[in-house]
């Protein structure tokens, strides 16, 4: 009995999907983390591909992120951050400004990284009106990301616990159904060429 028992609670362990990164997306999100002292709340967008080894993330107010604002603080003006392989800019596209922030673990992420630490099954979430798989991931912040049920290819949430080496604190992403695209154009991940020759951040 107590090994038949066994055998079910296995089966239904093991039949828990698995989490997944999708390899190239782009998409709005809302943002909510708490920094200086208080509640603060975002939107942006966010474009990934692996295959271009690509991320950039766009945020209307540079001010409410730690790491813009350490570049230009209180600069309340929109601050993109964006990778390119290994490399992370920051650009303040109204000044025509970039900078080079860091060149060592602060690049593009690998799609496997969902997979590469012990994760937690939490299951089925309602996130603005879809029905999403959520895991919980045992990294050293930790994080939680979550997939639309019916495609696991479209993220629909992303907690990211922050990184110490980048200065960036915790944050939740919500992306939104609407203007999600699974094929985002290559010409976003096009680095402007005010960073061609850009310096290291102060």
């Amino acid at each position: 009995m107590i090994q038949a028992a066994l055998a079910v609670m296995l089966m239904s362990v093991s039949a828990d999907p698995k989490p997944n990164w999708p390899v190239q997306f782009q998409g709005n999100f809302t943002e909510e983390t708490w920094f200086e002292g208080g509640y603060q709340r975002n939107e942006g967008w966010v474009a990934y591909s692996y295959a271009q080894r690509g991320q950039v993330i766009f945020r209307p107010n540079g001010k409410l992120n730690p790491i813009c604002n350490d570049a230009k603080r209180g600069y309340n003006g929109a601050c993109i951050q964006q990778s390119v392989g290994e490399t992370r800019y920051l650009i303040f596209p109204a000044l025509k400004e970039c900078c080079q922030l860091c060149d060592v673990s602060c690049g593009v992420l690998k799609p496997t990284w969902v997979t590469a630490v012990p994760y937690l099954y939490a299951g089925l979430r309602q996130i603005n009106n879809q029905t999403c798989n959520v895991w919980t991931l045992s990294s050293d912040t930790p994080d939680a990301v979550g997939t639309m049920a019916s495609d696991p290819d479209v993220l629909c949430t992303l907690y990211d616990g922050g990184a110490s080496h980048t200065g960036d604190n915790p944050f939740h992403w919500q992306m939104h159904g609407q203007g999600y695209s699974k094929h985002p154009s290559d010409s976003v991940f096009a680095l402007p060429s005010i960073c061609h020759n850009a310096g290291k951040c102060n």
